[in-house]
């Protein structure tokens, strides 16, 4: 299966960056291909709106350095998607990511895929793993993609007082399962 892998952290050894690695560590050894998309370093707009995907039935046209993704996720069986939480929402760049998936809907609200694809999701704080404050923007942003005909398959939150060990484990079982 093809798998797509997002970090969304700037930063090269974040904590949701290793914990994806980990991921797409137990996925390669699994057999899955992995494709990385390193967002938190690309030059990507915003969703702006512009109505395009949805009333042609294509995918986003903004040309930048996503383009190449939407084939990508096309071909697809699984996604992972790793953010940093700043504020109580995933960082400003994966909130970008997150809105160009907008064009996953056609006009008639109908979805782009008839499969459904599965869903990981790594989240990394400075809060506590269980911080009440930022759950619901976790799962604000899970919805955006099983809203899409994603199934989500896995949630990991690493907070400030997390086992990181453990988390690694879990990271890698995740994808030698996905």
């Amino acid at each position: 299966m093809k798998v797509i892998a997002v970090k969304g952290s700037g930063r090269a050894n974040a904590v949701s960056s290793m914990l994806i690695d980990e991921f797409i560590r137990g996925a390669e050894s699994a057999g899955h291909e992995v494709k990385v998309y390193d967002v938190g370093g690309m030059k990507l707009f915003g969703c702006h709106g512009c109505e395009i995907c949805r009333k042609n039935g294509c995918f986003c046209v903004r040309d930048d350095e996503l383009k190449p993704y939407w084939e990508d996720l096309k071909e697809a069986g699984a996604l992972v998607l790793g953010a940093p939480m700043y504020m109580g929402q995933p960082d400003g760049q994966m909130m970008s990511f997150m809105n160009r998936h907008y064009c996953l809907k056609n006009a008639d609200r109908s979805l782009k895929f008839t499969d459904s694809k599965k869903l990981v999701t790594i989240y990394s704080q400075g809060a506590p793993q269980d911080y009440a404050k930022y759950i619901p923007a976790q799962e604000n942003y899970v919805n955006v993609f099983t809203g899409n005909g994603f199934v989500s398959e896995a949630v990991i939150c690493a907070g400030g007082d997390s086992d990181l060990d453990a988390l690694k484990s879990k990271a890698y079982e995740i994808g030698k399962n996905i």
